[in-house]
């Protein structure tokens, strides 16, 4: 079993990784998605791009069921929304709230929306919300809470083996669903795909001590063959799906991808914790990074919109070098408004006691 002492400094290192390539995700240009080409190359580049931006929503869910794992069996639905409306959902609601109004002002300064009338402000709201909540970078905790909700409802069942298998069979569904398409494919519309992983995360953190040494033991050049194989199989798959028209094919339930993503998972505590990185302060950054990130995204787009538009023409070494650059300035900025934030007395709004 795990110590209660343990201070997670690998934890701390992955956190960091993946709410970097969320970021990625999150700043990918437009044409990335809409971009047609027969040339191989551009083909491979542009599943890349889109792939990398995949695999780490699954092991966020992971990472949360191994740090709420030791507080499971306490936990009453009164006493986990006492404790986490203040730093996830509150910060959330209101993050979520200040992104409609920029979005609502952009939308009045370019007149996109030109009325007093209360309909079309409503309707502007709801379409807004709709995307950031179930379309958009803010599903997440949503389908969180529900993962959640499930899982304290069923804790007496929280190291079932059966009762796991249940749950992946959930997922299973989903992950089936996008070569058949009986429901919406949109995985952020899944909302009980994701519950399978905080339950791997409960396991995760049972076994601990034991995960840690079987891991020290993998040789290396087997889990970079594993990565590469699983990723070239999750880009061709993702690929293959968008030619098959289906809604979201690079989906972070798929099958290829959620295989990817635990052996990435892997590949990361094998590598343990990285001083420069925790010298950042996962633990309390990243949340922040997560709620702040589309802000910065949606200022820089409105800064740069006349370019951003003439992205479709350039070629795809250009798009890949201005992609790198937008990312890595959106990570930046993202990341000293955060620092700032926690330093301030409006550390609340990004769940910072």
């Amino acid at each position: 079993m795990i110590s209660g002492k343990r201070n997670y400094h690998e934890i701390d290192t992955i956190r960091f990784i993946t709410i970097s390539i969320i970021v990625w995700s999150h700043s990918l240009f437009p044409p990335w998605h809409l971009r047609k080409s027969n040339d191989l190359i551009e083909v491979i580049i542009n599943s890349v791009v889109i792939q990398l931006g995949a695999i780490s929503t699954v092991i966020f869910f992971i990472v949360s069921g191994i740090l709420m794992h030791s507080k499971l069996q306490e936990y009453t639905f009164k006493k986990y929304f006492n404790e986490r409306i203040p730093v996830v959902y509150a910060p959330w609601l209101f993050i979520v709230g200040l992104n409609v109004m920029l979005i609502m002002l952009h939308q009045i300064l370019s007149k996109e929306l030109v009325t007093t009338s209360i309909s079309p402000i409503l309707a502007s709201i709801y379409v807004i919300l709709n995307g950031l909540v179930i379309y958009g970078p803010y599903w997440f905790v949503l389908t969180y809470l529900i993962g959640m909700v499930v899982l304290i409802y069923f804790k007496q069942y929280s190291s079932n083996v059966f009762f796991g298998l249940l749950l992946f069979s959930i997922t299973a569904f989903y992950a089936v669903n996008f070569h058949f398409s009986w429901i919406d494919t949109f995985h952020t519309k899944a909302v009980l795909a994701y519950t399978f992983f905080i339950w791997l995360g409960f396991q995760f953190h049972r076994h601990w001590e034991e995960i840690i040494l079987q891991v020290e033991k993998i040789k290396w050049y087997v889990l970079i063959a594993l990565m590469l194989v699983f990723f070239s199989i999750a880009c061709y798959e993702g690929f293959k799906l968008s030619l098959d028209g289906v809604r979201d094919p690079y989906a972070s339930n798929r099958f290829t991808n959620i295989i990817f993503s635990i052996i990435f998972f892997f590949f990361l505590l094998k590598i343990g914790p990285i001083r420069i990185i925790n010298n950042l302060r996962p633990r309390k950054i990243v949340y922040g990074i997560y709620l702040v990130n589309s802000i910065v995204v949606l200022e820089l787009t409105v800064l740069l919109k006349k370019y951003i538009e003439s992205l479709y023409l350039v070629s795809i070494w250009t798009l890949l070098g201005l992609q790198i650059m937008f990312f890595t300035l959106t990570l930046i900025l993202t990341y000293f408004i955060v620092n700032y934030l926690i330093s301030s007395s409006l550390k609340w709004v990004i769940g910072s006691k």
